[in-house]
């Protein structure tokens, strides 16, 4: 069984502000937007090197068998933290450490005016707001028709409506977009330092993106990695199927100032990985935890880095260019 994720965590009441200035590829999801590229091909576009070279243990085999004469110790029972704004909290490192060690960026307060769109799973911001945090989702250019970038995207259940035949048997009514890979401090200064405070400063320029503007406060983070891991005892993309697996991802969703700090923790985590180990990260609650090489991953644990494979989900039927931070 897993080793316990060996940091305690002690929570203090703030919450996470960020200074003023400024779809498929979740993972494995089936995404059904026009203009969303396969997961294999948006993963060896953006592509990243590990943060260290002791991360890179996560690339072992899941498959391996539990030979090992010691059985690794099993986790401590994890809860799936899906909670409102005002209840959100830093996490430290361990029970000794200051409270001031998880920094929280402040932030001008985000208003009424500055947001275009609201609903239960996210909240976007006019573009040229120099507030809350970049997503992107990853497009695919259909032939002899108006750019995306003009004519904006739209859901698989928008798709079909319309008579337009993408090619997925998986119908969603929404768009899929990739949550940040980092926590930290953003740079407002342009798009591009607020793309390389929460991606990374080569994607910029990375051909085929939509960037639109959230508030982290109000827009939530799902595990991505659910959609290839879990599924039901179902005629695959039928009623009953789609609504289970929904189901199922709803456990893994939780705000996303929540999610950055997981992120932050999780990299400290992983600073004292032992070179016997892999890391493995719990699908609902996304924290690393560390087992023996060969241990076999059982769900809902899986060996891919959770903040390369979290997803926010926006339910618009058409994401018209207004929304768009940048197009490429």
């Amino acid at each position: 069984m897993p080793t316990s994720k060996r940091k305690t965590c002690v929570f203090r009441k703030t919450r996470r502000r960020i200074q003023k200035g400024g779809g498929q590829g979740m993972g494995k999801p089936n995404m059904d937007a026009i203009g969303i590229n396969s997961a294999d091909l948006l993963k060896a576009k953006l592509q990243l090197k590990p943060r260290s070279s002791s991360s890179s243990s996560s690339s072992s085999s899941s498959s391996s068998s539990s030979s090992s004469s010691s059985s690794p110790r099993s986790p401590s029972r994890l809860k799936s933290r899906s909670k409102s704004p005002s209840r959100l909290k830093s996490r430290s490192s361990s029970s000794s450490s200051p409270k001031g060690d998880v920094k929280t960026p402040p932030v001008d307060k985000i208003l009424e005016s500055d947001i275009l769109f609201q609903d239960k799973d996210v909240c976007i911001l006019k573009p040229d707001v120099k507030k809350g945090i970049l997503i992107f989702t990853h497009y695919t250019q259909p032939e002899g028709m108006q750019s995306l970038c003009e004519a904006g995207l739209k859901t698989g259940v928008k798709l079909k409506e319309e008579g337009v035949d993408f090619g997925r048997t998986m119908i969603h009514d929404y768009i899929f977009f990739r949550a940040p890979y980092l926590y930290g401090e953003i740079d407002y200064t342009s798009v591009e330092t607020e793309i390389a405070s929460s991606f990374a400063p080569d994607m910029f320029e990375i051909p085929s993106l939509v960037w639109i503007r959230i508030d982290p406060d109000k827009s939530k983070v799902y595990s991505s990695e659910i959609r290839a891991e879990f599924n039901p005892q179902f005629e695959y993309g039928s009623p009953k199927y789609l609504e289970l697996k929904e189901k199922e991802i709803k456990k893994s969703g939780k705000y996303m100032n929540e999610y950055l700090k997981i992120l932050e923790e999780n990299k400290k985590a992983m600073d004292k990985i032992k070179a016997d180990e892999k890391p493995m990260y719990h699908l609902f609650n996304s924290e690393v935890h560390f087992t023996k090489q060969n241990y076999t991953l059982k769900y809902p644990f899986n060996k891919y880095d959770i903040n390369k494979h979290s997803e926010v989900l926006v339910r618009r039927p058409h994401l018209t260019s207004e929304f768009f931070v940048k197009c490429t």
